[in-house]
């Protein structure tokens, strides 16, 4: 019976220290978040297998990622090189073709691609926009998110 009541004492004991730690415990420091946009487009590369990617941040992207959507009749598939020249609306992105040596010049690539950068607001868009060919992009930032630390009363 004794070591019944020590065990719920230990644990009323623990509870307490607990539920003080919460209350007693500083806020978390206020830390940036991030803004990501993404989107799908096909587009036309230009003479180097380069395309310039529109995005809605309206800030510099901290990181971009691509990937290349087969095409659904088969043939040469585009590989993804790299993005550089990010700027506050755009990205550029370079193409060559897969398991060849070759550039994907002057060549149709459908793509899905996302933006990051941190910022402390978010929008919600959708664009259409003309490259060096006809293109339709479908974007989405997605802003900052806020937690809190439980209180006891």
């Amino acid at each position: 019976m004794r070591s019944r009541i020590r065990a719920v004492a230990v644990m009323l004991v623990a509870a307490a220290a607990l539920a003080a730690g919460l209350l007693l415990a500083p806020a978390p420091a206020q830390q940036a978040n991030p803004l990501i946009a993404a989107g799908t487009i096909t587009v036309t590369t230009d003479e180097l297998g380069y395309v310039t990617v529109p995005h809605t941040l309206d800030a510099v992207p901290t990181y971009v990622g691509v990937t290349v959507k087969s095409p659904l009749g088969g043939g040469p598939i585009a590989q993804f090189l790299g993005a550089d020249r990010y700027t506050a609306t755009t990205f550029r992105a370079r193409f060559a073709q897969y398991g060849a040596n070759l550039v994907w010049a002057n060549k149709t690539v459908t793509i899905a691609w996302f933006a990051e950068t941190v910022g402390p607001t978010s929008t919600s868009s959708t664009s259409t926009s003309t490259s060096t060919s006809t293109s339709t992009s479908t974007s989405t930032t997605i802003g900052p998110t806020t937690s809190m630390v439980p209180t006891t009363t």
